[in-house]
């Protein structure tokens, strides 16, 4: 039996998501309550997949892989560089502080193919809300990151790009069928066919969730 889960950072409301088969699973991104997650449930993380390096997606990342020494940690080379700076992945600019983290095993190609039990994982590269920016297609499940959002994609932060954002949602529009469900970095999932990109590029009114 598959099925999905996610938990959510209290403070940012970021996701971290759990595809989970028996007791084995796959994670994409990670929060502070992730670790817990994976206790709790005594899971076995086979991958971890970071869609890109803001710090509200990668905190963890090393006492995961510390916990968990055969998980393989998947992302962009630029976000494996990026997480080990804590002005890059904007921690510091939320407390002042910041954070860093470290420990990708693989990188990604712009587009690259895994395997998990009988599934079949395929990465894309989406730049645009951070030119580090990947999404995770496992089956009709779409993990999108911050790429893909029921409000507008930010696209003005450091390393953003407008122009590749609206290249990357035109893919994910012509590359994904409508039954696609799309399993947002913030928020609930909703499917392709509710999406409408206009609101990713820049309106204000939210998807409505139907599912």
């Amino acid at each position: 039996m598959t099925v999905i889960e996610k938990v959510i950072n209290d403070k940012f409301k970021a996701n971290s998501y759990f595809f989970i088969e028996n007791n084995d699973c796959v994670i994409i991104d990670c929060n502070i309550k992730t670790i817990e997650y994976l206790y709790k449930n005594k899971l076995n993380p086979a991958y971890m997949f970071l869609t890109h390096e803001h710090f509200d997606h990668i905190e963890g990342v090393m006492q995961i892989k510390k916990e968990y020494p055969n998980i393989l940690i998947v992302s962009s080379s630029l976000t494996a560089n990026l997480i080990k700076d804590k002005k890059s992945n904007m921690s510091y600019y939320s407390d002042g502080i910041g954070f860093e983290e470290d420990g990708v095993d693989i990188y990604t190609e712009d587009k690259s193919a895994f395997h998990f039990n009988k599934h079949i994982i395929n990465t894309y590269s989406t730049p645009g809300h951070t030119e580090c920016g990947i999404v995770i297609e496992i089956g009709h499940c779409l993990f999108t990151g911050d790429t893909v959002l029921d409000v507008k994609t930010p696209a003005t932060l450091l390393n953003s790009s407008k122009q590749q954002l609206i290249a990357s949602l035109d893919f994910i529009d012509n590359h994904f069928d409508n039954d696609t469900v799309f399993y947002q970095g913030h928020g609930e999932p909703f499917l392709k066919k509710d999406w409408n990109k206009d609101i990713s590029i820049g309106t204000n009114k939210k998807i409505k969730n139907n599912i």
